[in-house]
Order: C-alpha cells, then structure tokens, then sequence
C-alpha cells in the first residue's frame, strides 16, 4: 500500500473517530438528564463539564461552561464576607440594644444559627463537600 493511500485511510478515519467521540459525550449528557440521581447542581455539573469536552473537541474551548477557579474564589470570598458582616452586626455598641431585622422582627439565637449554618453549608458547596448533619 502506498504512503498517499495510508494516509487518505488515516484522514477518512479521524471524522469516524471525531463524531464517536461527539456522540459518547452527547450520550454522557443525556443520560444524566435522563437517569439524573443527585441534586439539580449535581446534573448542572454534569452538563457544564460534559459541555465542555465538547466545546474542547469543537476547538473553542474558550467558551468553558464550568466556573472558573477565579470564579470560585470570588464566590467563596463573598460568602465568608457575608458570613462575617452578618456576625458582626450582632454587635453593638450598646449591649443592651436588641438586634432587629430590617422589619423591625427580632433575631433570636436560632435565627443567628440558622443564617450561619446556612452560609456554612454554602461555602462546602462552593469547594466541593457537604457538610453532615
């Protein structure tokens, strides 16, 4: 067989190989749609990291649909400044004033724990774990 015949049998193959490859990923997306177990954040990152092969094997791997590192910091850099602020506004200057929310309710203990734990649970979310109960 000839050098040109091997190679126009290499390049016919590459496009065969190219939309299997497609295809595998197209199916890897459907079937998390479809079977999904876990939670819809589960099958968003699913489908962002799937759409990304994707996008890499179409040669625009710029369009990236899972957050960025940067990203992630920003958002848990958010998170613990919120956490923060809402901890510290529980401290006044007159100890005997009562914190209120801006509807003038209240905040108890549980509704300090709560805003917490809640805060808590976003920041494992953001770096990958969930927290036991």
């Amino acid at each position: 067989m000839s050098i040109i015949k091997l190679h126009e049998q290499e390049e016919n193959n590459e496009p065969k190989e190219f939309n299997t490859t497609i295809k595998r990923v197209l199916m890897n997306a459907k079937e998390a749609v479809f079977e999904r177990q876990g939670s819809i954040d589960d099958l968003a990152d699913t489908l962002a990291v799937e759409l990304d092969v994707l996008a890499y094997l179409l040669g625009i791997p710029e369009i990236g649909f899972s957050p960025s590192t940067a990203d992630k910091e920003l958002a848990l850099k958010a998170q613990l400044q919120d956490l923060h602020a809402l901890n510290h506004s529980m401290f006044k200057d007159d100890i005997h004033e009562v914190p209120r929310f801006t509807d003038g309710t209240i905040i108890t203990a549980k509704d300090l724990a709560d805003m917490n734990l809640n805060a808590l649970d976003n920041i494992a979310e953001l770096i990958g774990f969930e927290l036991d109960e």
